[in-house]
């Protein structure tokens, strides 16, 4: 029983307990998140345990969900109230009810590729030091060149895992750039271990619960580990104001929590909208160059205006 999740289908039967769990959170996730469900159910096989899903539905009105429920009987579905939704609060209700050890958080349009699942789980199989871990996301493939560009340098190939801890500095002696890079963890897809989230669970906040939970591993002594070999293809569409948005969110958090401040004054708008044009005509040549300009004077909009938000709460707190 949870106070926020209303189950409206139970697991099937009585078979064992899964390794992994795999928890989702849905609103209106269209013809996508069959494809999500399809995926993960495709990678049942690597795990001789069986693998279980979860959708959580916060007033969805486009059908997808029931549509899940019908097309795949063994997913196991919940409803949380729209007004009562909160990021970091649903996905810890999620692991609660779940059956696996491992616990995977996915977003509601992220398709995991072949075999990502058993490369997360296999990382933290290998290291018991290690918290959590995520995937490398890739462009779909009607993505544009910048889109493209962007996601490969948020989200670099790689052959091995990429340990994230401190070493020899504490916490506090870490630039806020610094503890940003440390701490990183991505819920877009992740995979992290279920006693340990009930332990430290997600704080409750509507945006970046994933980076916190990340710091607060950091901040505890253990490791997070980024696994470019489990792959997961998750993009947007470049729409100004949705890209506004997510910048001006993910900058509050920045500077409130973490103190970095990318764009702290308007005067250093122009040369941080100067500073892409390179990479942008490496990209896609001149003519995606010029698009890239309005994109990026929409994410440095969103960049000022969420550090100058976030130094006002961070001011409030002292």
């Amino acid at each position: 029983m949870s106070w926020l999740l209303r189950e409206v289908r139970p697991p099937l039967g009585t078979a064992p307990a899964p390794v992994v769990s795999v928890c989702v959170p849905v609103l209106d996730g269209g013809e996508r998140l069959n494809e999500l469900v399809d995926a993960l159910l495709c990678q049942r096989a690597d795990f001789p345990d069986g693998l279980e899903v979860l959708l959580a539905d916060s007033g969805s009105q486009d059908g997808a969900f029931r549509l899940a429920l019908e097309r795949h009987p063994q997913v196991r579905g919940f409803a949380v109230a729209p007004r009562r939704f909160n990021h970091g609060l649903v996905r810890n209700e999620m692991g609660k009810l779940a059956r696996g050890q491992l616990l995977a958080f996915l977003s509601q349009d992220a398709i995991p590729q072949p075999g990502c699942l058993t490369k997360l789980a296999q990382t933290l199989a290998e290291d018991p030091e290690l918290a959590g871990v995520y995937a490398r996301q890739v462009a779909r493939p009607s993505a544009d060149p910048l889109v493209q560009r962007r996601l490969e340098k948020w989200t670099p190939q790689g052959s091995e895992p990429v340990r994230q801890e401190l070493s020899n500095q504490s916490w506090e002696q870490q630039s806020p750039r610094e503890k940003m890079r440390v701490a990183r963890f991505d819920n877009v897809c992740s995979m992290l271990r279920g006693d340990l989230l009930a332990e430290s669970p997600f704080e409750e906040v509507d945006f970046g619960e994933d980076i916190l939970w990340g710091a607060a591993m950091i901040r505890s002594g253990r490791a997070i580990a980024y696994v470019p070999g489990a792959i997961v293809e998750h993009s947007h569409k470049p729409e100004f104001r949705a890209s506004f948005e997510r910048n001006l969110a993910a900058h509050i958090q920045a500077s409130r929590d973490f103190g970095l401040d990318a764009v702290p004054n308007l005067r250093d708008l122009p040369s941080a909208l100067l500073s892409g044009v390179p990479a942008d005509l490496e990209a896609g040549g001149p003519a995606w160059a010029m698009k890239g300009i309005p994109r990026r004077a929409a994410e440095l909009a969103g960049q000022w205006l969420g550090g100058r938000r976030g130094r006002a709460q961070r001011k409030a707190r002292k």
